[in-house]
């Protein structure tokens, strides 16, 4: 019987992570309060799985935390590896 590994997390999204949640503390914002300033709304549930890289984030909703929290979305990505 063969056991599958966990799946690798990709480096990028551990980063955008990691500066989401900085900017979102700078900010004094709850991850509830985030998504919620969102459009559309997304839930505290969904901006708790993107800072911790267990989801990806669509480009579209990278762009609005970038515009909520007035953090470049350039500097949210970061530069490539």
């Amino acid at each position: 019987m063969t056991t599958k590994a966990a799946p690798r997390v990709e480096y990028i999204y551990v980063k955008v992570g990691e500066r989401i949640r900085m900017a979102r503390e700078l900010r004094g914002l709850t991850q509830g309060e985030l998504g919620l300033r969102l459009n559309p709304p997304v839930t505290r549930a969904a901006i708790a799985n993107m800072e911790a890289a267990k989801q990806r984030i669509l480009l579209h909703v990278l762009a609005g935390i970038a515009e909520v929290l007035r953090f470049p979305l350039a500097a949210m990505i970061g530069k490539p590896r």
